[in-house]
């Protein structure tokens, strides 16, 4: 039980950092095509305001999506660390505590 709960919590960690930088990247192109719709800054010269708009209509549900996938696994890792969702060590040590063996 131990090794699926360490292959879980190893996928969950990777999912956190890439759906990290995939936001970070989103969040950037939201700001360029926002800035360009507005005619801030610039960015109108950079990017066509109906592109701009077209991207910015196209990424909408992306965003979204990496989202609560950034969010979800963070809060799971915040939960575990508060102690909220107990650690399959802390677990498995108290069990053998209350059975009688020595704790590792």
């Amino acid at each position: 039980m131990a090794a699926r709960s360490v292959t879980v919590n190893r996928l969950l960690l990777k999912l956190a950092r890439a759906s990290g930088w995939v936001l970070l990247g989103l969040v950037l192109l939201f700001v360029v095509t926002g800035y360009a719709l507005s005619g801030q800054y610039g960015c109108d010269r950079v990017i066509e305001p109906q592109q701009a708009l077209t991207i910015h209509r196209i990424f909408d549900w992306p965003l979204l999506a990496f989202f609560f996938a950034h969010a979800a696994s963070v809060i799971y890792f915040a939960l575990r660390r508060w102690g909220v969702v107990p650690n399959e060590k802390k677990k498995a040590a108290r069990v053998g505590r209350a059975l009688g063996g020595s704790a590792q």
